[in-house]
């Protein structure tokens, strides 16, 4: 009752900001501790029944919100307007070919690709390193996640197991989602890319969970 209680608090809060693609990447990353805490099968339909219906409802209940969905589906039906954003992302990403126009030359940035410095700084990282800057991008979160699974692999203790797995799924969700984002796979959500996008409290927030993690692997090397 106590983790529903808390989970719920930060879910309510997170929306009534409003911050949904934060609540979303929250309550997955909730999701993969409670598939993984040996919850029975049960449960783990009963939550997915109830939580399902709740986030279409609520995607239904905001305008700007379908939009988006709608947007994502068939952009080039508003250039100029709701699908503004995403066709000038995938622009960039086409632009930078494979070795890109170079640090600091694309063009998209300027006044055309909108919150290029946070939701959208991946298209620019394309138009500029190109296929092979945004591939190593790329590489490096894999990594994150194989690490992080492998630090999962050698930790005994259960509470620290949880710790690490929750760092690990929110800060790889919160990345997967941004770059499916910028490449047109998902519908637009204002997540910024972890350790890339502008803004200080989502680094301190992502450094933390790191800590956190290293923490971690130290406390189970003193215990062996």
């Amino acid at each position: 009752v106590g983790f529903a209680t808390m989970v719920m608090s930060g879910l309510l809060l997170l929306l009534k900001q409003p911050d949904f693609g934060g609540a979303f990447t929250l309550g997955c990353a909730v999701f993969a501790l409670l598939s993984v805490a040996e919850l029975s099968l049960a449960h783990i339909a009963w939550m997915t029944a109830i939580f399902t219906p709740l986030v279409a409802a609520l995607i239904i209940m905001k305008p700007y919100r379908l939009a988006r969905i709608l947007a994502f589906l068939h952009p080039w039906g508003d250039p100029r307007g709701k699908g503004f954003q995403l066709i000038q992302s995938l622009i960039a990403v086409g632009s930078g070919g494979l070795w890109g126009r170079g640090i600091s030359l694309s063009r998209q940035k300027y006044f055309y690709l909108p919150m290029q410095h946070t939701d959208f700084i991946f298209p620019i990282i394309a138009e500029e390193t190109g296929f092979v800057g945004s591939t190593l991008l790329v590489v490096l979160f894999m990594l994150f996640l194989f690490f992080g699974f492998k630090i999962l692999q050698l930790l005994e203790d259960r509470f620290s197991f949880y710790i690490v797995l929750g760092g690990v799924a929110l800060i790889s969700m919160r990345a997967a989602i941004n770059l499916m984002v910028a490449t047109g796979l998902l519908p637009t959500k204002g997540l910024g890319l972890p350790f890339v996008s502008y803004g200080g409290t989502a680094l301190v927030a992502n450094l933390f969970m790191v800590g956190l993690i290293i923490n971690s692997v130290r406390t189970q090397k003193m215990m062996a």
